[in-house]
């Protein structure tokens, strides 16, 4: 065993295919192996009109399945930034889709028990310092919470550290890895003082969920198995 007892589900890959309809039984086979999920990830396009109904639609039949498997919070992640001609952000009517949209979500959440968190991402519509905060100030801070992940922060030009003092009292859950070498990397190395942004967490009293992003591709030749190890390892020794 890796040590993990909760685990964080992404949506949209294949091993949830079976289960999309019958999040029980994936309940079941995590409660077999020992664990039990904390948080699913979806993506949605909530600033589009064409199809805003339908990604609200889909973020609910999560939102659902996270209560059904007595998980705790709904991530929602930003889509493409895929803006007309030279448009480089969102309008002013997009902004304000977005934020309707967030903050019906997180309405339907909260009835549900589970927390609505939303969370900044490289390359997508939501990725800069005046993005992030145009967002949080047009949301309801009791219906949507922040996931804040400081490699994304990082790579969208903005000092993590600086936007978690700012916005420490809407985070909800932390998403935590660094960057290297034009990488993703565990969060003991790279070039985010992730030892600082956990100081800062804990100095202000933060109590939520902390999860050690592990991704494939920057793992210095190490099995999966041994770098879970080693950030469950990493995170021992500094949390509080």
């Amino acid at each position: 065993m890796l040590g993990y007892e909760r685990i964080e589900i992404l949506e949209k890959r294949s091993y949830y295919d079976p289960y999309r309809d019958h999040p029980d039984a994936l309940e079941v086979e995590l409660r077999k192996a020992g664990m039990t999920m904390v948080a699913m990830v979806v993506a949605a396009d909530l600033y589009q009109n064409a199809t805003v109904e339908e990604e609200i639609d889909h973020c609910l039949k999560t939102a659902a399945s996270v209560a059904t498997m007595d998980g705790e919070c709904l991530l929602i992640v930003p889509g493409k930034r895929d803006f007309e001609g030279n448009q480089l952000g969102l309008t002013d009517d997009e902004y304000a889709r977005l934020a309707e949209g967030l903050n019906h979500i997180g309405g339907e959440c909260k009835a549900m028990g589970v927390t609505c968190c939303y969370t900044s991402h490289v390359r997508q519509v939501i990725e800069r310092r005046h993005e992030i905060n145009r967002v949080l100030a047009m949301t309801d801070s009791a219906l949507v919470r922040l996931c804040y992940d400081p490699s994304h922060i990082y790579l969208g030009g903005w000092d993590p550290i600086a936007c978690l003092e700012q916005h420490r009292d809407r985070i909800a859950y932390v998403h935590l890895r660094n960057f290297k070498n034009g990488a993703y990397s565990n969060p003991e190395a790279g070039e985010i003082d992730t030892q600082a942004i956990l100081k800062n967490l804990e100095h202000h009293g933060y109590s939520g969920w902390i999860l050690p992003c592990m991704p494939a591709y920057a793992h210095d030749g190490k099995s999966e198995a041994d770098v879970a190890r080693e950030n469950l390892a990493f995170l021992q020794t500094r949390l509080w």
